[in-house]
């Protein structure tokens, strides 16, 4: 069956029926266009037969159809991506064209103001005053925020958050033109944004960039402050360091015990990558798996068992707990999940300091997508260390909370050490409060020790690959081992 997009006056997604199975059921299914991991069903057609199916649409973005027949078997049909611009017919093109780039710039402000509001609404307040005050001089630092009629919530949502409790003075705001953002909370909290043009700066001055898109009054007030020196904080970083003090590093320096935190690293960020790695860089272990199933085996697997890559790359499956999940129990040949966490065949045989052990935490590279039970970093740092070693890796993906909301539930002894592996580089600030920060994208980058190839996609890897990560591992923690 194949999905087309139809605009006779009326937009609507057609399915055409060329396969005539006696029944099937049709699931129309949108992908968001800002975050692909997001998508939602949108309508089931229940069981029908007909040759032509039509499904209205009012919204851009990505679309396909599900199809389930009578036997249980379901197949995806072809993507259909629709703009704007297609859904409406004006009879000048330069109109189609100038809205549909508004609405699609609108649609994109808005979006990253609701993940950013949401990501700042679980920080809290108090957090992300504590970050923004490392930017400031004292309370009458001068600040100055750039923004958009989109993004004008969020800074007043910043703004509020000192403004009650008067913690600094009321900022200036200034946008690509003059908005009267209204009165907000109350009748003394009302914003008025003046052109960019009109920003003045001195040194120590705070400018705060809310609207991120690449403008000429962005270019014009970033220009003017650094000019002046003053210092220039995004919103989105700003958010950022919040988010990753409170649920990242502060839980880390909060337990006794000695941490290691491991920046992962990526092939979007090789210097001098190969062919190899610049196609590897686009891949994802989704597609990966989905050339599994049309046995489609990846190059860097040559000489190995499908059975051995199929199992490897496979994902697991998840037990909800109270902030965080634990793996579901699983037998293979080549992975085994006992008691929620992968199992180490063999284990190092030494204590550290008697009674500590080396406990890994973190995403799915700690877990060790690409490998197998013998030869992912946990196992393999217990081989070469000799170190009694647990993976307690559970899906924490980049997000890091399932991760550190486990650590903080584990009555750890004392001499164990606790090791974090995330994909997200800590700033100086951070890496003194997580004391032990092991960079591990330098040791992949060209030229370098080792010549063959290690990623599988954009961040797993085969064992040779985990292998280099568990010998610098090593060698760097061999102080603490003792």
């Amino acid at each position: 069956m194949k999905l087309t997009y139809v605009n006779d006056g009326t937009p609507k997604l057609r399915i055409t029926n060329d396969e005539t199975p006696e029944k099937f059921s049709i699931h129309i299914w949108k992908i968001d266009n800002n975050y692909k991991n997001n998508k939602i069903r949108l309508h089931m057609s229940g069981w029908q037969s007909s040759e032509l199916y039509d499904f209205p649409v009012e919204e851009p973005g990505d679309y396909y159809a599900q199809i389930i027949l009578t036997n249980g078997k379901r197949y995806n049909t072809n993507e259909v991506k629709i703009s704007y611009a297609e859904l409406f017919k004006f009879s000048d093109q330069n109109d189609v064209d100038n809205v549909s780039m508004y609405l699609s710039i609108k649609d994109k402000e808005e979006y990253e103001t609701q993940k950013l509001m949401q990501k700042m609404f679980a920080v809290g307040r108090d957090k992300v005053f504590e970050v923004l005050n490392r930017y400031l001089k004292d309370s009458q630092t001068k600040i100055s925020m750039f923004l958009s009629e989109e993004t004008a919530a969020l800074a007043n949502a910043i703004y509020s958050f000192s403004f009650f409790d008067g913690l600094f003075k009321k900022p200036e705001f200034f946008s690509e033109k003059s908005i009267n953002i209204g009165y907000l909370f109350s009748m003394s909290f009302r914003s008025y944004a003046r052109p960019a043009k009109y920003a003045s700066f001195q040194e120590n001055d705070l400018l705060i960039v809310i609207d991120e898109r690449d403008t000429e009054a962005q270019k014009t007030i970033l220009n003017a402050a650094h000019e002046a020196n003053a210092k220039v904080l995004n919103i989105i970083d700003l958010i950022q360091e919040a988010y990753l003090d409170k649920f990242l590093v502060t839980p880390l320096t909060e337990i006794p015990n000695k941490t290691v935190y491991i920046n992962l690293p990526t092939v979007k960020h090789i210097s001098k990558p190969s062919e190899y790695e610049k196609a590897a860089a686009h891949r994802t272990i989704k597609e990966v798996r989905n050339n599994l199933t049309k046995d489609i085996l990846p190059d860097i697997y040559k000489g190995m068992s499908s059975e051995y890559v199929s199992e490897v790359l496979s994902g697991w499956t998840l037990e909800n707990h109270l902030g965080f999940d634990k793996l579901k129990d699983s037998e293979g040949k080549y992975v085994n999940i006992n008691d929620g966490h992968r199992k180490i065949n063999v284990n190092g045989q030494s204590f550290i300091n008697g009674t500590g052990k080396a406990m890994f935490f973190g995403n799915s590279v700690i877990y060790g997508i690409g490998s197998d039970d013998d030869h992912n970093l946990p196992s393999l740092f217990a081989k070469t260390t000799d170190v009694v070693t647990e993976n307690m890796a559970n899906f924490s993906m980049n997000d890091f909370v399932r991760a550190t909301n486990l650590i903080k539930r584990i009555d750890f002894d004392e001499e164990d050490i606790v090791i974090i592996g995330v994909h997200q580089p800590l700033n100086k600030y951070f890496q003194k409060q997580v004391k032990n920060y092991v960079d591990m994208q330098p040791y992949f980058d060209h030229p370098r020790d080792f010549e063959n190839e290690v990623f599988v996609d954009m961040t797993h890897m085969t064992k040779d690959g985990y292998k280099v990560m568990a010998q610098v591992l090593a060698d760097k923690l061999k102080p603490m081992l003792r």
